[in-house]
């Protein structure tokens, strides 16, 4: 009986073992909340409860995308499905007046519109306010030409097809 006792006392340890958290075996850093992909919820960060370095990466201006520039993109089908509308915009005329005539669908679709080119705060939240009901993030593109041989913009990405 001791013995059944003590196995279930040692099995039910190592259950709870096995459920633990999980083991971070990288961590660089530079980790983006995935959620903001998705347009069921938007993540909800409080700023003061943020470590410093991770409020020094919040905080980059300039952005700027070495592999990308302003210009013409062919439609087509690409392989990668987000599971989100995204669009890649820079703080150039071409972008901004690709915003503002195309704000409507921007906003009917929940796309997410990264900034990959902005030189300031000020010049971001610029942009911001052409469609203030979009989502906008300032981030490096230059994973788009890496993955998807993107190499202009503005363009959106949606059901598998990329469009300007």
């Amino acid at each position: 009986m001791i013995k059944n006792i003590l196995k279930i006392t040692i099995l039910s340890f190592s259950i709870g073992q096995v459920t633990a958290s999980p083991i971070v075996i990288y961590d660089n850093g530079k980790t983006i909340n995935a959620q903001q992909f998705y347009p069921f919820q938007k993540p909800s960060v409080d700023i003061k409860n943020i470590p410093r370095y991770i409020k020094k990466s919040i905080k980059r201006f300039p952005v700027v995308s070495s592999m990308l520039s302003v210009g013409k993109l062919k439609s087509r089908k690409i392989k990668n499905r987000m599971p989100r509308a995204v669009c890649v915009v820079g703080s150039d005329k071409r972008s901004r007046r690709w915003i503002k005539n195309n704000r409507s669908a921007l906003k009917s679709i929940n796309a997410l519109c990264m900034v990959v080119n902005v030189k300031s705060k000020d010049h971001f939240q610029s942009i911001k306010s052409l469609a203030p009901n979009v989502d906008f993030q300032a981030l490096n593109g230059d994973v788009f030409y890496k993955e998807l041989k993107i190499k202009h913009y503005p363009f959106l990405l949606n059901k598998g097809y990329i469009r300007q």
